[in-house]
């Protein structure tokens, strides 16, 4: 009993499957997000594994080929229970299409542990507390924002702060001949 509560203790965090949407750093910066080496982004698995392999890495690289980038936009400002503040795309199925695309090949990981029974996509902003009326109405100024959703990346859990492991491309990659 023990040895397993310590074997637990000593794993690595999970990693985490996203889409960086770099168009939403402004909008980050007005609600005040902080998670360390994380850019805004739309989570498409977390956790993910505990120590990426390749095997981890080919599987991955083959369900993103299988999805073509795609063009949303943010549209919302909304929140979650428990004052989470996030910016709400449309369309959200392509997000929930990859969401279940990584599942269907680790069915053992569920998105955040099973807790939530529907995959809602979103850009957090704020995690905490919810955004004051003044930071919401400068949320609110930004909207729309256009992004693509062009690549995974792999963000790994070190020393306190997020960082990149790798990143694959959605689409097949056009070879040269």
């Amino acid at each position: 009993m023990i040895a397993r509560a310590l074997r637990r203790l000593l794993r690595p965090p999970a990693a985490c499957i996203v889409v960086a949407v770099p168009a939403a750093e402004p909008a980050a910066d007005v609600a005040g997000y902080d998670d360390p080496g994380m850019p805004p982004h739309v989570t498409v698995l977390w956790p993910f594994v505990r120590r990426v392999r390749g095997r981890d890495t080919a599987a991955l690289a083959r369900i993103a080929a299988e999805h073509d980038p795609f063009e949303f936009r943010l549209t919302a400002v909304r929140e979650f229970p428990g004052g989470v503040t996030y910016l709400a795309p449309e369309p959200a199925e392509r997000f929930v299409a990859l969401t279940r695309a990584v599942v269907a090949r680790w069915p053992h990981l569920q998105p955040y542990g099973g807790e939530f029974e529907d995959v809602i996509p979103h850009v957090t902003v704020r995690a905490g507390s919810p955004v004051d009326a003044e930071a919401r109405a400068r949320l609110e100024a930004l909207l729309p924002i256009t992004a693509t959703a062009a690549q995974l990346a792999v963000l790994v859990p070190r020393r306190g702060r997020w960082r990149l492991a790798y990143t694959v491309p959605l689409g097949r990659v056009a070879s040269s001949a």
